[in-house]
């Protein structure tokens, strides 16, 4: 009797290394944390940089002829930033820059270290057809009619507040008809955005927080990189529906896509359009697509995010 109970114990030792099922201590949650805090200070970072290099000449050549003049130079300095495209060629260079910057280390760092395993669940594995598309469909533009809901709310208690990141908006990627203005923020933003955050991320913090914990972590760090409360707020559901999406489908693929999407969907609804019939309306057919198809699954095991 002794000799099975030491057996199975023996085994269970073997099992467990195996699985390499290490517990998590609090200094591991704590250090993935800051990590993912310091990830995001430091693409914020490299934009302004890239912002400040940028600017520099004009800054100078702003300073010479304000001659020392702090009020004259102030004038001359916002009038050459909001009257000109500079900010709006400036963001779209910080994106690509940031983009190809992201693109590198998830690849190497996640995508390629994936790829060597032959058990991975990848997207293709657990896209099913049209029932996960429908899903993510109906998902996102029910999350974007959410989204658009808490802004106006936000509108109607801090109108003040939602006009200035409006016009910090506008200044920075044009009014929506300037072709640059459209690429950054309808394309290189979504995709640098989904593999910084929905990527990176997320999958270094699976091991440390679990399923929920990684997207609530992703979420608050994507509310963080907007460095404002308007879109800080409004942004949060996206977050969560989209790490939730990463998550399940093993990719940054769908998320980027989601992100597409909702920028469109953005551009498509009328302005005095009730937001909240859209999170209303596809939010049941999204609720009833995810349950009916076995979509929404909260047993699915930890694993990285791989894509091909």
């Amino acid at each position: 009797m002794n000799e099975n109970n030491e057996l199975n114990a023996v085994n269970e030792e073997i099992k467990a290394c195996s699985e390499n099922k290490t517990p998590v201590t609090a200094g591991k949650k704590v250090a993935t944390v800051f990590l993912s805090i310091l990830i995001v200070l430091g693409f914020i970072l490299l934009q302004a940089l890239v912002a400040g290099i940028g600017l520099a000449p004009k800054v100078v050549e702003i300073m010479t002829e304000a001659a020392g003049d702090p009020a004259k130079y102030m004038a001359l300095y916002q009038d050459y930033v909001l009257h000109t495209p500079v900010l709006m060629h400036l963001q779209f260079a910080a994106s690509l820059i940031s983009l190809i910057v992201v693109a590198v280390w998830y690849y190497f760092g996640y995508v390629r270290k994936a790829k060597a395993d032959p058990d991975r669940r990848t997207l293709k594995k657990s896209f099913k057809g049209w029932p996960d598309a429908v899903f993510i469909f109906t998902g996102t533009v029910a999350i974007y009619g959410l989204a658009a809901t808490i802004s106006k709310i936000i509108q109607l208690l801090h109108p003040q507040t939602v006009d200035g990141v409006g016009d910090l908006l506008t200044v920075a990627l044009g009014d929506g008809t300037q072709l640059i203005g459209l690429l950054t923020g309808v394309v290189l933003a979504p995709i640098m955005e989904e593999i910084l955050f929905r990527g990176i991320i997320l999958n270094r913090s699976k091991r440390a927080f679990g399923a929920i914990g990684c997207i609530v972590l992703s979420t608050l760090m994507f509310s963080f990189m907007h460095m404002n409360i308007v879109q800080g707020l409004y942004v949060i559901p996206m977050g969560l529906f989209w790490g939730y999406i990463a998550y399940r489908y093993k990719s940054v693929i769908p998320c980027v896509i989601c992100h597409f999407i909702n920028n469109f969907t953005g551009m498509l609804v009328p302005i005095n359009f009730p937001p909240i019939i859209l999170f209303i309306v596809f939010g049941c057919i999204a609720a009833f697509i995810g349950v009916r198809y076995g979509i929404v699954d909260n047993k699915e095991e930890i694993e990285n995010v791989s894509e091909e």
